[in-house]
């Protein structure tokens, strides 16, 4: 009976230490586009404060809108989390865009407009079908890209 306890534990902890996430700051994009300036990893155009609930981070991809960045999905991965925000301390930005989430040509999310969410701050939450290959993070600017400072905060996949 010891010996089946100790297996079940162990096979538990097993468990709980095969959860994984995977940022996507640590994968190289397959492609991209960005409307202004270049992709940028921990930084952005103004050299702006990004923050997310109050904290500054810096764990966030920046896209001038409209942009699309694609990656393969590393595989195992069930789901995919990001928040999306603006920068801060430009009246200018505004959050006049919206993120859309493509998985191997499907959209699987698509947000109202930033401005319209509480504080600018849009939950990004999508399943990963088992198989999918691509991911797709689009930008639309709705036809007017001024001062579309967008980031994807914490993009993350997870196991």
């Amino acid at each position: 009976m010891k010996t089946i306890t100790v297996l079940l534990i162990t096979g538990f902890f097993h468990t709980i230490s095969q959860a994984e996430t995977i940022s996507i700051l640590e994968l190289v994009p397959v492609e991209y586009k960005v409307g202004f300036a270049d992709l940028w990893i921990g930084k952005n155009i103004d050299n702006k404060k990004v923050l997310l609930e109050g904290e500054e981070i810096q764990h966030y991809l920046f896209a001038h809108a409209p942009s699309s960045i694609m990656y393969k999905i590393p595989e195992g991965v069930t789901s995919f989390n990001a928040w999306g925000i603006k920068t801060e301390g430009d009246g200018n930005v505004v959050g006049s865009w919206i993120y859309s989430v493509v998985i191997d040509g499907n959209e699987v999310f698509r947000s109202k407009p930033l401005v319209t969410y509480e504080n600018c701050v849009v939950p990004i939450n999508v399943e990963i079908p088992f198989g999918a290959k691509i991911i797709q993070l689009k930008i639309d600017d709705m036809s007017n890209a001024f001062a579309d400072h967008s980031i994807w905060a914490f993009p993350t996949f997870n196991r």
